[in-house]
């Protein structure tokens, strides 16, 4: 058989007949061909590959141009094996523009992947990228999967820690000549050093079965889709973000090394019990929904708590922590056993003042967010059904004392009620309260609802961080409605009634609330827009109507090239998207092609829609201002607006039709709350990101700084506060006026509003006896839209330092006649500002940090990474072996045979119990309390098992 036959034969039985993208990594050195004729054979075989309708993408990537020398679209030759340059020889055959990582590539798709805006080299518009979304067959032709590149977009997408983002700038010549470039790479730091190591994903995909391979020469050939490629490396990135290197552990230690000194965010849970299961859930959960950030946690020692409370100093004031969250239950407080207890002795009171009297005097001395767990009874009643008519009895306590700690709460600064009735309510997994662990070990709560009450937890964190769901995409057919609307018809579709359609009306109703508070709601569905539309305007159940939605997308296209132009039409980031859909399919297509967006899973039974997306942390609420109530009128406004742009020429003939005006307040106890909300959750039109608290905006206006809230309102909008402006006086020195933070909301963007804001600035301060007025942009990932906003204003930058400097001295800036500006504040309300000081004043720094998780997440997330449902009984020495190990740190040498509670360093009593819940949750067994007791020996643990597996195995005979 001919050598060109033979390698197309061989490509072919890798390929599938669906397969329209083939991405090619080659070393043909290990496949040991002769070298005669090769050239031709290799290229014959490709053009039969196009002959058959694929398209090829070949590496060609060349790193010269990282060196600062000039890159060429023909001329850099492929410094990733010969194939690629061989390829670019055939007529027909282009190369990608990116002067590092190109592709050679031809067939039908070639057009769109050279259309690739690259904006970062394996970001959302890359070619990588693209790949994923054509889910395209991966081919390793003689060479092994750690030189597979597209790795490193899921490297990027979660932002491992070791890896950090660096421009190249250079000349290149994509075929219309040398233009100056920048190339935005996610590249290793090399302050650390990582060296990656990516056999783990080849091995997570080699268990999966998703590896086909066969030999080539004296080399093979290995093909995997794109789609089994990302969801192992998601897999394992979400498990440890350090899993890809080479010595992770020393990788880790340095990366916490190098954040030595920077504020990570400070998370403290106070309680009088056992509070460990709690602050293990916290590191995991942190890491799942904030990976982005270095995670402290602290919690008093057991019994301790009240000692830290009341001493003038303590670790846990020390501690200084952004988050407090207060955990007793009420039997906690009342120092009891169980609700049931009648207590003997009138101390109750006493009690539960020592109680809210640490809580007071906690929440006075520390500066962050501070949450108490309302009371609940979690265990049966002693007097049964009979207790609500006894007045000492349980429940009348638990109302008693929860009205008295309403009270405490909303009397005191800082200080939010969590209520934990609503959480157990919507908790589904299994009871709140766990006997054998209270026994054993004095654990407030199960261990799932302490790590579902964790991932509350969580998400009050990510709403004050700013990172939870502003708009949620939902599906039509089996989401808003019962049934399939091009199958059943008008008629047919389940809305209202009885089951299932009254759950899908009441899913409607949820939407409806959520919307009222603040989300927007927006349609992804494949339908006929205009029968949609006749359901959602005229079917008398519906509860969601066409002016419900900011956005639609109704058609046939794919839903994440639907959910990408939402969120362009609506000017948001993809991360603060909500993606709601019955199928699995279209979910897992939206992790593959736009994982940036949350991707919600649905229960199966549409009953329990709305207690599972009200559990969501994406969407948890900290504080509802009257800005939120307005956001869905703030869209719609929002689209006539853009509609009527279309109709003028000139732009400033459109701004002076808005009849804007803008209002300019003081910082006050009114607008406070909004204002911490647009500092924490703008991100695009915000020159330095500045995370500021309630403290640190309350301590800059007491001294001094001008912290002023911009609202506007126009002809299609009621006033709504939508920015802030912080200007600092006579900083950072005497005579001139730092922009310490200058934000708008990005729904107003387009409207010449951060132009006259800007101009106020200018004019305010020459009028205030100034000289020189100070801009400053920190870029950041998602800020370029206001990266110019100096620039375009007549500021001058003297420096490189990202400082912009305007002379207020030389020119009188004027505010645009098309926009009103009204102040509500006295300009002199300011010392600093009308009467300069001689020193500078010292500057605010509001800072977070990147950095990994715990090692106790990692070691369980690893550990529940190993469990499956169908052990048999000649698994479970290995796996259970593995499982010790792992969680102890012991080495793959250390003998187990003698191993055991007190033995074993490591093994003391907490990581007994923890020891014993992760193999629960490994092997999906229970364990009774007696057994937990006297379980504490590797050979307790191998008899235990057996004795579990045997019992297992003959209940399924049965």
């Amino acid at each position: 058989m001919e050598l060109r036959q033979h390698i197309y034969e061989t490509l072919s039985t890798l390929i599938d007949t669906n397969d329209r993208l083939l991405v090619i990594h080659s070393s043909l050195f290990h496949l040991r061909f002769p070298i005669d004729g090769l050239k031709g054979s290799f290229l014959d075989a490709l053009r039969l590959l196009l002959r058959d309708g694929k398209t090829l993408a070949l590496a060609t990537f060349t790193w010269d141009f990282c060196g600062r020398k000039r890159y060429h679209f023909h001329d850099s030759i492929s410094e990733t094996g010969q194939l690629g340059g061989w390829f670019l020889e055939l007529e027909g055959v282009r190369r990608t523009p990116h002067p590092i990582y190109s592709f050679a590539v031809a067939g039908a798709l070639a057009e769109e992947l050279i259309a690739c805006k690259n904006s970062t080299t394996f970001g959302e518009d890359s070619v990588f990228a693209f790949f994923e979304r054509q889910n395209a067959r991966v081919i390793m032709l003689g060479c092994g999967w750690d030189s597979c590149t597209q790795y490193h977009k899921y490297e990027e997408e979660v932002l491992v820690p070791y890896r950090l983002f660096k421009d190249f700038i250079g000349e290149a010549d994509y075929g219309d000549g040398y233009h100056n470039v920048t190339a935005r790479m996610f590249v290793r730091d090399l302050a650390i050093n990582p060296l990656n190591d990516f056999s783990p994903i080849a091995d997570e995909m080699s268990r999966n079965g998703s590896i086909k391979s066969t030999s080539l020469g004296r080399g093979s050939v290995q093909t995997a889709l794109c789609s089994d490629v990302a969801r192992a490396a998601r897999y394992l990135l979400k498990q440890d973000p350090f899993v890809l290197l080479h010595e992770p552990e020393k990788i880790r230690l340095a990366v916490r090394n190098k954040n030595i000194g920077k504020r990570p965010l400070k998370m403290a849970l106070i309680g009088a019990t056992n509070l460990e299961l709690l602050k293990t859930a916290v590191q995991q959960c942190a890491a799942m929904f904030a990976p982005d950030r270095l995670i402290e946690v602290y919690a008093p020692p057991f019994g301790q708590q009240y000692n830290e409370l009341f001493a003038g100093s303590s670790e846990l004031k020390a501690f200084n922590a952004d988050f407090t969250f207060f955990v007793d239950r009420l039997e906690d407080i009342l120092c009891i056993d169980t609700l049931n207890d009648r207590s003997q002795n009138d101390n109750e009171e006493e009690l539960f003042d020592r109680f809210t009297d640490a809580l007071k005097l906690y929440a006075s001395t520390c500066g962050g967010h501070i949450y108490v767990n309302s009371f609940i009874n979690s265990q049966p009643l002693v007097l049964g059904i009979s207790d609500a008519t006894v007045s000492d009895g349980v429940r009348k306590r638990v109302l008693y004392f929860n009205e008295q700690l309403e009270v405490v709460v909303s009397n005191t600064n800082n200080v939010s009620l969590f209520d934990l009735n609503q959480a157990a309510l919507l908790f589904r997994t299994g009871p709140t309260f766990d006997e054998r662990l209270w026994r054993l070990g004095k654990f407030p709560f199960s261990q799932s609802f302490s790590e579902y009450l964790i991932r509350r937890y969580c998400g009050i964190m990510l709403s004050h961080l700013g990172k939870t769901v502003r708009v949620i995409v939902v599906d039509l057919d089996n989401t808003l409605w019962g049934g399939v609307l091009g199958e059943d018809g008008f008629e047919g579709i389940k809305i209202g009634g009885d089951y299932p359609g009254n759950a899908f009306k009441a899913f409607q109703r949820t939407l409806k609330g959520l919307s009222g508070r603040g989300i927007a709601l927006a349609i992804c569905s494949k339908n006929e827009e205009k029968s949609a539309l006749e359901v959602i305007n005229s079917h008398p159940e519906m509860v969601l109507r066409e002016e419900d939605f900011a956005a639609s997308r109704i058609n046939w296209n794919l839903k994440s090239q639907n959910i990408q132009e939402i969120a362009d039409e609506l000017n948001i980031g993809l991360d603060n998207i909500l993606f709601v859909d019955d199928n699995p399919a279209e979910r897992e297509q939206m992790r593959l092609q736009l994982p940036r967006v949350k991707t919600f899973d649905f229960p199966e039974d549409p009953a329990f829609y709305s207690s599972a997306l009200l559990s969501a942390p994406e969407l948890e609420c900290s504080v509802i201002t009257v800005e939120d109530k307005k956001r869905a009128a703030a869209y719609q406004a929002k689209r006539e607006i853009d509609g009527q742009r279309r109709a003028f020429d000139r732009i400033e003939d459109f701004y002076a039709s808005l009849d804007s005006r803008v209002h300019l307040f003081s910082l006050d106890k009114g607008n406070i709350d909004r204002a911490v909300q647009l500092i924490s959750k703008t991100n695009q039109f915000n020159a330095t990101t500045k995370r500021y608290t309630r403290q640190d905006l309350d301590t800059m206006k007491s001294g001094g700084d001008w912290v002023i809230v911009i609202g506007t309102e126009d002809k299609f909008s009621a006033l709504e506060n939508i920015g802030v402006i912080i200007l600092r006086w006579n900083a950072p020195a005497p005579r001139k006026v730092l922009i310490d933070s200058f934000l708008l909301s990005c729904r107003v963007l387009g409207r010449g509003i951060e132009v006259a804001v800007l101009s106020w600035a200018r004019r305010t301060a020459r009028e205030l006896g100034m000289d020189q007025i100070i801009g400053r942009i920190i870029p950041t990932e998602k800020n370029g839209p206001v990266r110019s906003i100096y620039s375009n204003n007549g500021f001058v930058e003297e420096t490189t330092g990202g400082d912009w400097f305007y002379d207020v001295r030389k020119v009188t800036p004027e505010i645009p006649d098309w926009i009103q500006i009204i102040e509500h504040f006295d300009k002199c309300m300011s010392k600093r500002a009308c009467e300069p000081v001689d020193e500078p004043v010292s500057e605010i720094r509001s800072e977070g940090i990147q950095g990994p998780e715990s090692d106790i997440a990692e070691e369980k997330s690893d550990i529940l990474a190993q469990s499956t449902q169908d052990e048999s009984v000649s698994d479970i020495s290995s796996k259970l072996d593995g499982l010790i190990r792992k969680f102890l740190h012991l080495a793959p040498d250390f003998a187990l045979a003698e191993a055991g509670l007190g033995l074993t360093p490591g093994w003391d009593s907490m990581r007994q119990l923890e020891l014993l819940l992760s193999i629960e949750s490994a092997f999906d067994i229970t364990f009774r309390s007696q057994e937990m007791e006297k379980t504490t020996t590797y050979k307790d643990l191998r008899k235990l098992m057996d004795v579990k597996f045997t019992a297992q195995n003959a209940r399924s005979v049965r």
